[in-house]
This record gives structure tokens, sequence and C-alpha cells, in this order.
């Protein structure tokens, strides 16, 4: 019975030695900026920032991550019944990406910014996904997300060309079209087949200011429909055939189809129109106070042989 006694006794003595003798708690306290940030400790996630938690005594590794930063990491010392603060500034974490293409001298978009043309290297990019456009004239345009990281993306791509058809539109009708340059016919017109990107159309009518505008032609159909602007006080003249000379007030002012500009408001002028072969046309008109006086037509009347 003794010995029994005995025995246990020693079996408490040890058991109470072996746990005065473990391994003691401390607390720790983690704060970051930003906050709401992923706590790990030795490897292992225990929560997020703002964290209070108690751990084992003696040294540990702290770790705090976040979507878009730099991983802040420190090695720190716990002690048995002391409380441990850390505060974690993180940096953001900045990535790039590299863009080629064929051909060379597109322009490329990062989230709606103009960022170079190719071949390029953009730089100073925050971690994660952004929007990328590629752009260039007469080829198909390229929009793509990627997921930039630390490591850098690179992009190759080999451009497509492309055609739209453009339909140009005016008010008042039969406006002379100048496409890139080249003259093209009058409004209301289409032209299919145009490269894709930027353009130039002019437009001219006589009695109207001449209007000038870029476009932009994209895949499919592009309806442009411009209003011409009519000159005050202007006089247009057509006759059939073209190419009779223009007096007013007996001074002569040039051949039809004619555009006299600047004439008196509210003035009476004398017009006549003559063409060898062709019996001289003569009328009167008075300019209105404001706009100006297109004549219809006028048909001369051959001369009896």
């Amino acid at each position: 019975m003794k010995k029994t006694i005995l025995i246990l006794s020693l079996i408490t003595l040890v058991s109470f030695f072996l746990v005065s003798c473990g391994p003691g708690k401390g607390k720790l306290h983690v704060e970051s900026f930003p906050d709401k940030s992923d706590v790990y400790i030795d490897g292992v996630r225990v929560g997020i920032t703002t964290l209070d938690i108690s751990i084992d005594e003696g040294e540990h590794v702290v770790e705090v991550k976040k979507e878009g930063y730099k991983t802040w990491r420190k090695t720190i010392q716990i002690r048995k019944g002391k409380e441990t603060n850390i505060i974690a500034n993180l940096e953001k974490a900045l990535g790039f990406i590299k863009v080629e293409t064929n051909p060379e001298g597109a322009e490329v978009f990062v989230d709606g910014e103009s960022r170079g043309f190719t071949p390029v290297e953009i730089d100073g990019l925050t971690i994660g996904e952004h929007e990328i456009l590629i752009k260039k004239s007469g080829y198909r345009s390229i929009e793509r997300k990627v997921e930039v990281t630390d490591e850098g993306v690179f992009i190759s791509e080999t451009l497509e060309e492309g055609f739209g058809d453009v339909i140009i539109m005016s008010r008042p009708k039969r406006a002379k079209v100048i496409f890139d340059g080249e003259e093209k016919g009058e409004t209301p017109l289409s032209i299919n087949d145009v490269p894709l990107g930027k353009h130039w159309i002019t437009l001219k009518k006589l009695g109207y200011e001449e209007l000038t505008k870029a476009i932009n032609v994209d895949m499919g159909i592009n309806k442009y429909a411009f209003e011409l602007v009519e000159i005050n006080h202007t006089l247009v003249i057509y006759s059939e055939p073209e190419g009779a000379k223009v007096y007013v007030n007996d001074a002569l002012k040039g051949v039809t189809p004619l555009e006299i500009r600047n004439l008196a408001p509210e003035k009476t002028y004398k017009v006549k129109l003559e063409l060898e072969g062709y019996l001289p046309y003569i009328t009167e008109i008075k300019m209105p106070k404001d706009g100006s006086i297109f004549l219809p037509t006028v048909k001369l009347m051959k001369l009896n042989p």
C-alpha cells in the first residue's frame, strides 16, 4: 500500500514538473495599413488585421499579406505573459507589361489611358487585373484583360487588317464629298471597304460654309450626318449648260456654277448670264436682310441658227 502511494506521488510530481517547465503563452497584437490584411504566423493563417491572439512564447515569423501589396514579414520573440505589438505598413506591389505587335506602331491603352506605341514596356502598374486596348489605323483593335504580377506580363499580337463601310449624309443634300483628299461624289454617299481608323471628310456646297471633320471608321457600317451652315448674303447661281459668264450690276463675277458672297442686305441687284451660242438671261434679285438666295438652275436657250 505504501509502495503504491509512493508511486502515485512520484507521478504527480513529474506531471507538475513537466507542466511548469512547458511553453508559456504571450499575447500578440497586429495592426496593418491598409487594414483587413491576412496574418500568418509560422506559415499558418490565423486571421485578419486588426488581430489579437495568444501564442506560445519563443521565436515566430509573422507575415501580413494583402492582394496588390508586397508581403510584410518579421521575426519576433514572444515572452511569457507579455504583449508584443506589431504595426505593418504594406507597400503597393508594382508590375509591368511588355507589348509587341506585328506590324509595330500600334497604340497601347491601359485602363483607358494611352501609354505609348509598340514595342513598349509599361511599368509602375499595380498588381492585379488591367484592361488592355491595342489600336492601329487600318487594323482590327484588340481588347483583353490581363493579370499583372510583379514578374511582369508579355503580350505579343499579330494585327489583322480590317475594313468598314461609310455612309455620309448632309443637310442640304448634294454636297460634294472629299474623302482623304479624293473627291468621291455627292451626298448621300456610301463608300465601301474603308480601312479601319482615322479618316478626313470635307463637304462643299455653294452657299454653305465648307465643313471638314475627322472620323474614326470601325468594323461594320459607320453612318455620319452633317448639318451645313448657310452663308449669309450670298447669291448662288447654276446654269444649264454650265460655264456661263455671270455679271452683277454689269460687273463680271465669274462663270457658273458660281457663289457670290458678301452682297449687301436688302439691296437690289441686276444679274445677267451670257454664254456663246445662247440667248442672254437677265433678272433682278433683292438680297434678304438675313440669309442667301439660291436661284433655280437657269436653263439657257440656244440662239436660232
